[in-house]
């Protein structure tokens, strides 16, 4: 991801000619018929020297598809601050005042008569620091776009201290406040209605061992109106954050009490304390209303830990009823659910919602 990215541009074109490279690009495309979703972003950003940050896409795909899922309407860009390990997601484009807004429902038709399987192409700038309102401060952002059910290659994106005087006292006081244990505490919280952050049979298989990564499951087709819930699983082989990790001490220390006292009833019944946590975000988009839709999980870890495994991989694994989190059964759609930590991200995990 440190190289030239896939369009080719140097981090300067982004500002001044992000279409540069299109026709290149995207001709052998068009001539294979062969349908690509292409995003690009400068390497490195120096907040201090710059005000926004385009990034470019180039879209090639049939009329059918284009028609099918209209990208003004269906994109959203998704960036993780891989510092803070923190998700932010947006509708790609902004809509003019002349546009609907994007919560509304997507309306699409088919093309025109006799050009469904001929090609076409788009490209759009897109301000991700504008559409994610993002810290304008040193740190590293991984973003993708989402079309429904496509997804780009991420992209990894450097905001860079400009040159200069670096207080090294000030630089280290950031880092050790960075690191400082601070354990939030379990979401959903572990007595909700049906959640569970035990494996067990039903939990979907955990990623290749020594890899990261994340596995979904979730009925393919739900009915609304049904009597039951709507399980949603996931399991986890990730890597932990220092400050994440809960220290196994008869008395929680600074940083863990909140987490401590959440589980210590639990504890008392027989059930294992965590030794950790993850955070996992969700992300989901509709195919009528593709304004994303993001739940924050803090998910258990019950690997043995001490305080030097900063960055080991830990598993786990989470079930909770779908129909708990907010705006998931408001309407009769299929959702394109993605989930994110760090630099994983599994999905798209599509549930059809219906009615009997």
């Amino acid at each position: 991801m440190d190289g030239p990215g896939p369009l080719g541009l140097s981090d300067a074109d982004f500002w001044t000619d992000p279409r540069r490279t299109r026709d290149a690009v995207q001709q052998p495309y068009m001539q294979a018929n062969k349908e690509a979703l292409i995003y690009d972003a400068p390497r490195e950003v120096v907040p201090g020297a710059r005000q926004t940050l385009p990034t470019q896409v180039l879209r090639v795909a049939t009329f059918a598809t284009l028609s099918a899922k209209p990208f003004r309407s269906t994109a959203i860009v998704v960036g993780v601050d891989l510092e803070r390990n923190y998700v932010k997601a947006a509708i790609a484009v902004r809509p003019s005042p002349r546009e609907s807004d994007p919560s509304t429902p997507i309306e699409s038709g088919p093309p025109p008569e006799g050009v469904q399987g001929a090609m076409g192409a788009e490209t759009f700038t897109i301000d991700l620091r504008e559409r994610l309102e993002l810290p304008w401060e040193p740190g590293s952002v991984l973003a993708r776009l989402i079309v429904l059910d496509d997804v780009s290659e991420p992209r990894l994106i450097r905001l860079v201290p400009s040159a200069g005087f670096l207080d090294p006292e000030v630089e280290k006081t950031r880092l050790a406040e960075r690191a400082k244990t601070n354990v939030p505490t379990l979401r959903p919280p572990p007595d909700g209605p049906g959640v569970s952050f035990l494996r067990d049979k039903n939990s979907p298989p955990l990623p290749e061992v020594g890899k990261p990564g994340l596995t979904l499951s979730a009925p393919r087709v739900f009915a609304l109106d049904a009597d039951q819930p709507c399980m949603l699983r996931g399991s986890f082989r990730l890597p932990i954050l220092k400050k994440h990790i809960v220290p196994q001490t008869p008395v929680p220390k600074a940083g863990t009490e909140e987490i401590y006292a959440q589980l210590a009833p639990r504890v008392r019944l027989g059930e294992p304390m965590a030794t950790g946590v993850i955070p996992i975000t969700l992300v989901a988009t509709g195919s009528s209303i593709a304004d994303p839709l993001i739940w924050r999980l803090i998910v258990p870890t019950y690997d043995r830990l001490d305080a030097s495994s900063d960055g080991a991989l830990v598993t786990g694994a989470f079930a909770l009823d779908a129909r708990t989190l907010e705006g998931f059964d408001v309407l009769e759609q299929t959702f394109f659910l993605y989930a994110f930590s760090g630099e994983e991200m599994a999905g798209p995990l599509v549930i059809g919602l219906t009615r009997k």
